[in-house]
Formats: structure tokens, sequence, C-alpha cells
């Protein structure tokens, strides 16, 4: 085609293109509806308008795929772990810490459920077989003994195991007179129930006692005169005692 635009220069009348062709690469220019396109293709640099919005782009190397991740936020984060491995580290090592705490805090019991103790003593007395003064109280009969604790010809509590024990124990006055009735730790008095003169006046007590093992409790009449049906099995001396824990 000749060229028509006087002011040209660069064709002197012959086949001129007016338009430009952008060095290696193609040109195409679209307008439709209002929105305008402008691309070039065939580079690594691609511009395109539609609709008013403007989209930069740049094409990566050919033979490579990039997808947009759904979650920056998690993509951010992956890459820091890449770059910072002894952190990574350390932080999986941290969590399952965390994990081994969480299980060992869940299968523990509850500070309001009781755990027994892992040696169990216990004993329990009724009846007794000595009814006047200045006399080591002896039983007549054995409720429990568990852990054999309890020594019946010696009539006193051996500790099995070092700890803390809890005893009690429990009279009645014969008609008219009164009892002392004294609870010993090795030959020395720890604690004392008292009953009065009258009908039948009960007297009791009860301790908690730090023992080592071997060490030796009984009860110990020291004054006085108790009580016992003497044609029933009913019972109004009892002696009991139980490990709490041990140390």
């Amino acid at each position: 085609m000749l060229c028509e635009d006087d002011a040209c220069g660069e064709c002197e009348g012959e086949d001129c293109d007016p338009t430009p062709e952008p060095p290696g690469g193609d040109y195409e220019e679209t307008t439709t509806g209002g929105d305008y396109e402008d691309s070039t293709t065939g580079g690594d640099y691609e511009e395109t308008t539609t609709g008013g919005d403007y989209e930069d782009t740049t094409t990566p190397p050919m033979g490579t795929t990039t997808t947009a991740s759904p979650h920056p936020d998690e993509d951010h984060h992956m890459s820091w772990q890449s770059a910072h491995p002894e952190e990574d580290h350390h932080m999986s090592r941290r969590s399952a810490h965390l994990d081994e705490d969480y299980h060992h805090h869940m299968s523990r019991p509850s500070a309001d459920i009781y755990v027994e103790p892992r040696h169990k003593v216990c004993f329990s007395l009724k009846r007794a077989a000595v009814y006047h003064a200045e006399a080591r109280m002896q039983f007549k009969d054995l409720l429990t003994n568990t852990g054999h604790g309890w020594n019946s010809p010696q009539a006193h509590f051996v500790a099995p195991y070092s700890g803390c024990y809890f005893f009690i124990y429990h009279a009645v006055t014969k008609m008219g007179h009164d009892f002392t009735l004294s609870l010993v730790k090795n030959g020395k008095y720890q604690v004392t129930a008292y009953g009065t003169q009258g009908k039948h006046q009960h007297g009791s007590n009860s301790a908690v006692l730090n023992l080592e093992r071997y060490d030796k409790v009984h009860l110990q009449l020291r004054d006085g005169s108790i009580y016992e049906h003497p044609h029933s099995k009913e019972a109004y001396t009892t002696f009991s005692g139980f490990l709490i824990f041990t140390n």
C-alpha cells in the first residue's frame, strides 16, 4: 500500500505499514465494547488490560508451573520453617513434649479421687478380756488384721512399715467405777481416755502417730474398771488402727 502520510519521511511514497512491529514478538491490538487489550507474546512480559482492570504478570521460565495457594499464611510459615531447620526441629520436639505432658496429665488421677496406699495395713478388735487396772488390754475378738500388724499373744500392734498411722479406742465404765485408759507407744503414754463414775459412762480417744518400722502400740488400763456384758456378744470396748501413708 502506498503511504499517504506526507510527514512519514521513511517510505518515500513506497508501500508502507504505518504500524511498527515490536522487536522479538507479535503485536495484537483489540478493542471490544469499550475494553482495551494490549498483548505482547513471544517474550517474557505480558501486559493485559481488560475492562479497566490492570494485571501485570511475569511468565515463569518454560517447563515450570506455579499455582496460587489458597492459604498464603501457611505458605509463609512453611517457607520460614524451610529457612530455619534448627528452629523447626526445636518446635517439633516441643510439640512432642507438650503431647506427652498432656497425655501424662490426663492419665493422672484427679485430686478429688482417693488413691489407695501401696501398703495396706489395718486392724480392729472388740470385747475386752481384761477388766481391772494396771493391765495391758487384751481382746477376745479380732475383726480384721490386714498386714498382720496386730500381735494377739503380746496384745500390741507392731508397725510393719514406717509411716503415719491412725488409732482410735473406746470403753465403758463398770457400774460405780471410773477408768483411765491410755494409748502407749514404745512404753510411753500418748493420749488418755477417761470414763467418770456413774451408770456405764463412756470414754474414748484417738491419735495420729508417726511410727518407725517395728514400733509397738498398745492400750494400758491404768486406773479403774471397764464393763463388758458377761452373757452376750455385745461389744463395748474397741481398738482400731490403720496406715495413712508410708514415709
